[in-house]
C-alpha cells in the first residue's frame, strides 16, 4: 500500500495563541536556507525507497517559505521515492502569505491541492484568535486560488469560543457555503491553560450546539461529513489525513515530524537548531496495547467506523464477542455506538462527544 509523506515547515508570522504544533515566529532567509538543505539532506539519506501516494507540508506556515524552496523540498521527495500518478500533495497556507504569482509557481511545481487557514470570516473573531489577516483577505486568497488553478481547496474554520455570537457563526458558514470549496475543516478551541491573553474556549454546550448548526449547514450544502472534524465533496476527501484515521503508514520529513514505517514510529527533535545539526529521533516503542488502543481512537473519529473485516483482520477476534461486552452493549443501547451493514460508528448526534465515547469503548475491551 502507498505511503504518505509529511513534511512540516515550522516557521510562522506569528504564533497564535492556540496552535499545539511546534513553530517559531521567523522570517530569516538564511535559517529559511538552512533548514531547506536539512530537509533536502533528510529526505536524500532515507534508506528506503517506497511508492507514495499523498505528500503534505504542514507547519507553522509553509506558505511563508520561499516557493523555490518548497519545490526543491517537493523534487526530493519525488526524486527520492516513487509519486505515484494522480498523487494528492498539499500545502497549507495562511491568507495574508498568498499572492497570484506565488499561486501559479505552487501550481505548476507540482502541489494540487491548498489547505487555507481562514478560521473565520468575522474580522473581530479573527482579531480574538490573533491572526494576522482579514476576512477580506481570506476570502481573496481563496478567490485567487481558485483564479490560479486549483481545483482542490479546503478552508479551516475555528468555532467555540466563549466570546464568539451565533451571527458571527453563521456569517463564517454562509460565506463557506458560497465560496463552495472541496474540503472544509472545522476545529473547536482548546487551549491546554484555559484562556490566553482573554481568548477563552466555550462552554462544552455552547460549542455544541454549534457543532451540531456547523454539520446541519454543510450537510445541507451537500457536502459529506466523513470525521468528526472535516467535510468534503465526494472524491474530495483528505487522502493524506486518512491514512492516519486508517493507522497506515507515513514517513514525516523535519523538526518534530513523525513517522510510523515497518511498524516503528519516531520523532524527530522539536528543535530548528538541533534538527539542522542532524540529532536523531526519539523512537517510540510501540506496544501491542497501544496499536490496539489507536484502532478505536483513529477509526472511530471516521464517520463511518470500520467494518467487522477492519476489526477482525486486526485484532484476529470475532465481531460479535466485542458485541457481546456488557459496556459496548449499553452504550449502543443508550445511542452512543451503532452497528449496520458491518460497520461499528458513533452516530452523527453524539460525535461531539466521541473522544468520551471512545476512551469507554477502549477500556471495555482492555480493562
Amino acid at each position: 500500500m502507498p505511503l504518505g509523506v509529511y513534511i512540516h515547515i515550522p516557521f510562522c508570522l506569528k504564533r497564535c495563541p492556540y496552535c499545539s504544533f511546534f513553530s517559531v515566529a521567523s522570517l530569516d532567509r538564511t535559517l529559511f536556507t538552512r533548514y531547506r538543505d536539512a530537509l533536502i539532506y533528510e529526505i536524500e539519506h532515507f534508506p528506503t525507497s517506497v511508492e507514495i501516494d499523498t505528500i503534505y507540508f504542514g507547519g507553522g506556515t509553509p506558505s511563508i517559505f520561499p516557493v523555490e524552496f518548497l519545490s526543491d523540498i517537493l523534487s526530493a521527495v519525488s526524486t527520492r521515492f516513487k509519486l505515484l500518478p494522480g498523487a494528492e500533495i498539499t500545502l497549507e497556507a495562511n491568507p495574508h502569505t498568498l499572492d497570484e504569482r506565488s499561486l501559479r509557481l505552487l501550481l505548476s511545481s507540482g502541489f494540487n491541492r491548498i489547505s487555507i487557514g481562514a478560521q473565520s470570516f468575522s474580522d473581530r473573531v479573527l482579531s480574538l484568535l490573533g491572526r494576522v489577516h482579514s476576512a477580506d483577505e481570506a476570502e481573496e486568497s481563496f478567490l485567487m486560488a481558485r483564479e490560479a488553478g486549483f481545483d482542490n481547496i479546503s478552508l479551516d474554520i475555528i468555532y467555540g469560543i466563549q466570546a464568539q455570537t451565533t451571527d458571527e457563526l453563521l456569517l463564517t458558514l454562509d460565506k463557506l457555503v458560497s465560496l463552495s470549496p472541496e474540503h472544509i475543516s472545522t476545529y473547536a478551541l482548546t487551549l491546554e491553560d484555559g484562556c490566553v491573553s482573554g481568548l477563552c474556549p466555550a462552554s462544552s454546550e455552547k460549542s455544541c450546539g454549534m457543532y451540531h448548526r456547523i454539520v446541519r449547514c454543510l450537510v445541507d450544502a451537500g457536502y459529506s461529513h466523513y470525521e468528526v472534524s472535516n467535510f468534503a465533496r465526494e472524491g474530495f476527501f483528505s487522502r493524506h489525513n486518512l491514512k492516519y484515521w486508517n493507522q497506515e503508514e507515513y514517513i514525516g520529513f523535519g523538526a518534530s515530524a513523525s513517522s510510523y514505517f515497518s511498524g516503528r514510529r519516531w520523532r524527530n527533535s522539536a528543535s530548528i537548531e538541533n534538527y539542522i545539526a542532524g540529532c536523531p529521533p526519539v523512537v517510540d516503542i510501540l506496544s501491542k496495547e497501544k496499536i490496539k488502543d489507536e484502532f478505536f481512537l483513529l477509526r472511530l473519529r471516521k464517520t463511518d467506523g470500520f467494518s467487522t473485516n477492519e476489526f477482525e483482520q486486526f485484532f484476529g477476534e470475532d465481531i460479535a464477542d466485542f458485541l457481546a461486552i456488557p459496556r459496548i452493549q449499553e452504550l449502543a443501547g443508550s445511542g452512543y455506538l451503532a452497528f449496520e451493514d458491518g460497520r461499528l460508528f458513533i452516530p452523527g448526534e453524539h460525535l461531539f462527544v466521541s473522544d468520551e465515547i471512545i476512551v469507554e469503548v477502549a477500556s471495555s475491551f482492555f480493562p
